[in-house]
């Protein structure tokens, strides 16, 4: 399991964003297509399963209320179990870049009371060759630990960790 959770821990990574309370940095190679993010914060007024639900909601089905980009398609390949599915994400970008999608399998778990985990990754699955036109993107992995607050109010702690390839190179404005 990963904690990453202090000013300290985070002196390798450029700080790109406060939204909500949350902090977000960024750790990308310049030589190569290679992108890692992190977040790091306190979401008010929410628990560790309310966020979860979003975050399985939002990966399952790209018409969640929290998906932003409706232009962006998921498709549930199949359901593994009540913890886990295979996805297959696409991706239109602006016009000058080339579309991406790619497949993963997300799982979650409870840890602990009120302590839950949701981490996804790229599989390969024959059911979905790749699409004309589209570049196959590579998820190492994406994982959220998300528990209480240390503080006992109704927040959630929320820690994010990504690596992932999206096999191209994307201007850094994006």
């Amino acid at each position: 399991m990963f904690e990453i959770v202090s000013k300290q821990s985070t002196a390798s990574w450029k700080h790109i964003a406060v939204m909500e309370g949350v902090d977000f940095y960024d750790r990308s190679d310049e030589d190569t297509s290679i992108r890692q993010g992190m977040s790091v914060g306190v979401v008010p007024n929410s628990t560790p399963l309310v966020i979860l639900s979003v975050l399985v909601g939002a990966f399952r089905d790209h018409n969640h209320p929290f998906v932003k980009n409706k232009s962006n398609v998921r498709e549930v390949i199949e359901d593994l179990n009540d913890h886990s599915s295979i996805i297959h994400l696409v991706s239109r970008l602006p016009s000058r870049m080339t579309h991406r999608e790619s497949i993963q399998t997300y799982i979650w778990r409870g840890m602990s009371p009120g302590v839950y985990i949701f981490v996804q990754r790229s599989v390969v699955d024959n059911r979905v060759p790749p699409r004309p036109g589209f570049v196959r993107a590579y998820v190492k992995f994406f994982a959220y630990l998300l528990r209480p607050a240390p503080d006992g109010s109704n927040s959630t702690l929320e820690t994010m960790i990504a690596s992932a390839d999206p096999r191209g190179m994307i201007p850094a404005s994006i």
